[in-house]
């Protein structure tokens, strides 16, 4: 395989993943002050699920990232 220049990729998608991470957190915010609905449960599980995957996501990044000689 060859070695392709990921780096600014990586990096705007840990920007966007934030982004969606902080719009989720505003719309739980939102369904908790009004009171729990499934849908803001439902909201909470992916919130939850998308930060698993973004702190995996930037630890996968920071490994190819240490990887260079």
């Amino acid at each position: 395989m060859t070695k392709k220049p990921f780096n600014n990729i990586s990096e705007f998608l840990i920007i966007a993943i934030l982004i969606m991470l902080l719009i989720e957190l505003i719309i739980v915010l939102r369904s908790v002050w009004l009171g729990l609905t499934p849908f803001g449960i439902r909201l909470f599980i992916t919130l939850f699920v998308l930060i698993v995957v973004s702190v995996y996501g930037v630890k996968i990044i920071e490994y190819k990232g240490t990887d260079k000689d």
